[in-house]
């Protein structure tokens, strides 16, 4: 029969690796949901109006690599305001759009927001058709 500490030294062993793969399954999850905001930020831009441009030349691609990523940013062009996106990853090209497709854009994405809160309210977000709340009552479980 083995002793009680040989016992919990052969589980301990796998603890660091499981650990390991739980982070990498954690990050993977964070990048999908990222990745999925990126997305729905990108079709909002481009149903308000703002066009992609591909970052196709050498002087394009340093460009848009010196702006902040996924960020709006405000850029005066010939004494009118335009509104830069840069995505560097996933699509490699700058969305612009100039001041109406700003307030559309900030439009639809205030509407967006207001949908999945009142979503969230309601309980219609959920796609758990039911939710054991006995599972998650105590923390040693």
């Amino acid at each position: 029969m083995r002793s009680a500490s040989a016992t919990y030294r052969h589980l301990a062993s796998p603890l660091p690796v499981l650990l390991l793969l739980a982070g990498c399954a954690g990050s993977g999850f964070q990048d999908m949901t990222q990745q999925a905001d990126l997305s729905s930020t990108e079709g909002t831009l481009q149903k308000a109006g703002f066009e992609a441009r591909p970052a196709n030349t050498q002087k394009r691609e340093a460009q848009l690599l010196a702006l902040p990523p996924y960020r709006l940013v405000r850029q005066p062009h010939d004494g009118e305001v335009r509104y830069v996106f840069a995505d560097a990853a996933v699509c490699n090209c700058l969305y612009v759009g100039d001041e109406a497709a700003y307030h559309r854009y900030r439009d639809l994405a205030l509407a967006q927001r207001i949908a999945v809160d009142d979503a969230l309210d309601t309980g219609q977000a959920s796609s758990v058709a039911v939710f054991d709340w006995g599972t998650w009552e105590t923390a040693s479980q």
